[in-house]
């Protein structure tokens, strides 16, 4: 028997109709949801570069891709900087060596910064534009092409050419901006401070470990006995260091031929859907802070860039009068001091490799300004001290450990790893460069400016000028930490 329309037949008919069509909106939306899923993954694979094989190019549950080509990075990092740390023993000596002062001290160590300012943005790009290889093997040339210049600094007997050297060397050893966009490249966000720390770990074992090597080859070489010399050939406490860097950028060459895979960028699919969560972000980003002259993306963007200003100008003082004030405060041998210095960096190496456990309990943006709190401490400790006198080691000692071994390996590896997640899917090379930049340029004027500060008004004048730097860097960081923290999430 056939319904009329008007028969309970057919409006259970329609009602029925209705339903699968309410089953048919759910369906869809899903189908949606789990489509704007798929888009936003292979965004993430575009994005980082990674294969077209799911098994060989996703994100591990570890949250790091490709980890081989991860530790040849760390030690590209690591040898990066044995280019400061190892001549840190002898670098006070060979200038006086060469007839120079405090000043030109000053000059010299800030030469090497220079050199990565020419460089670190056009490394960044040149990353994103022909890869990492090939960029992280052009700066292995320019790097033992600078040692085998330093070798030959007793021959020539010129403080310029230390000068000259200590650039090339800059310009070889500029890979900060190359490596930390690399594992920005390899890494989940939710785990990046964690391996940004590791690669940071690395590249302050570069700065403040390896000066055991420096005192060392000091031990072993200021005996004239030990010096060997065959015409142009001479190995002796200052050029030595230069050799043993040579053979370690040798290595670094062959593990990048060898076992480091390269990665390119690709195009970014459209369409992916934005989760609210993303949406919100967006929006705080955008709003307009400053007297409306900036978003607040950017004031936290360059902020950072600021707080590397002050943090790597702070430690660059240190790293250009540390021999200096050990021997004129505390009566202390070139090579002790720089044990000491190496000691304490190693402390700071564990726990910048602990850094995930701390991170359980402090955001970025608190280990930011409390690390950068302990280097004030540490400058304010020997803000007081006597020149005509004796001081008490104890004092320099806590100093160092202070600063190199707790308070700076936090704040900075914090500051990075920070900086990272404020960057997101922006293109890290370039502004990683950026931010390379900043710390390097701390690195030209703070060493030169001590110099002065030193020579005409004293060391202890440098020490208050360096606790008004890092104070107000405590208090910025303070000021912004929760916008700091929203944004980098």
């Amino acid at each position: 028997m056939t319904a009329t329309l008007d028969s309970p037949a057919t409006d259970d008919y329609l009602r029925m109709g209705e339903v699968n069509k309410e089953i048919q909106k759910v369906i869809s939306f899903n189908i949606d949801e789990i489509e704007g899923q798929n888009r936003e993954n292979a965004d993430k694979e575009a994005r980082n570069g990674y294969a077209a094989s799911i098994a060989s190019s996703a994100i591990t549950a570890a949250g790091i891709a490709d980890k081989t080509s991860y530790f040849v990075v760390c030690f590209v990092v690591f040898v990066s900087d044995m280019s400061r740390g190892i001549f840190f023993p002898t670098q006070w000596n060979l200038v006086q060596s060469l007839g120079g002062n405090e000043i030109t001290l000053g000059y010299t160590v800030g030469s090497f910064s220079f050199g990565r300012i020419l460089v670190s943005p056009t490394y960044g790009k040149w990353s994103a534009t022909y890869g990492y290889k090939k960029t992280l093997l052009f700066c292995n040339f320019i790097q033992f092409l600078g040692c085998i210049l330093y070798s030959q600094i007793p021959a020539v007997g010129k403080i310029e050419f230390l000068i000259f050297c200590n650039i090339c060397l800059g310009v070889g050893s500029a890979t900060v901006p190359v490596t930390r966009a690399f594992v920005a490249e390899v890494t989940a966000t939710r785990e990046r401070t964690t391996y940004i720390a590791w690669l940071t770990a690395l590249q302050y074992a570069g700065t403040a470990v390896t000066p055991f090597i420096g005192s060392f080859l000091v031990y072993i070489y200021s005996d004239e006995n030990n010096v060997v010399q065959k015409g142009l050939f001479l190995v002796n406490e200052y050029t030595a260091p230069a050799y043993f860097l040579m053979c370690m950028v040798m290595i670094m060459s062959v593990l990048l031929l060898t076992v480091f895979t390269d990665r390119y960028k690709e195009s970014k699919p459209a369409g992916a859907r934005k989760s609210s969560r993303k949406i919100e972000r967006e929006r705080l980003q955008n709003e307009l802070v400053f007297f409306g002259k900036f978003t607040r993306y950017d004031a936290c963007l360059y902020g950072c860039m600021l707080l590397n200003t002050a943090t790597k100008g702070t430690i660059a003082c240190f790293e250009t009068l540390g021999i200096e004030f050990a021997e004129s405060h505390f009566s202390m041998y070139r090579a002790n001091a720089g044990t000491i210095v190496a000691c304490s960096g190693t402390i700071g190496v564990i726990l910048i490799l602990s850094i995930g456990k701390i991170s359980q309990y402090l955001n970025d943006a608190e280990m930011v300004y409390g690390g950068i709190s302990l280097v004030v401490v540490g400058v304010v400790m020997n803000s007081f001290l006597s020149p005509d006198a004796d001081n008490p080691v104890w004092k320099f000692v806590i100093m160092i450990l202070i600063i190199y071994g707790i308070g700076y390996p936090i704040g900075h590896t914090a500051l990075v790893g920070l900086f990272s997640k404020l960057v997101g899917r922006r293109a890290q090379g370039p502004l990683q460069g950026w931010f390379a930049v900043c710390g390097s340029f701390a690195r030209v004027c703070f060493p030169i400016m001590a110099g002065y500060i030193v020579k005409y008004l004293g060391i202890e004048t440098l020490f208050y000028f360096l606790t008004v730097i890092a104070g107000s860097a405590v208090g910025f960081a303070y000021y912004f930490r929760e916008s700091l923290t929203q944004l980098s999430v």
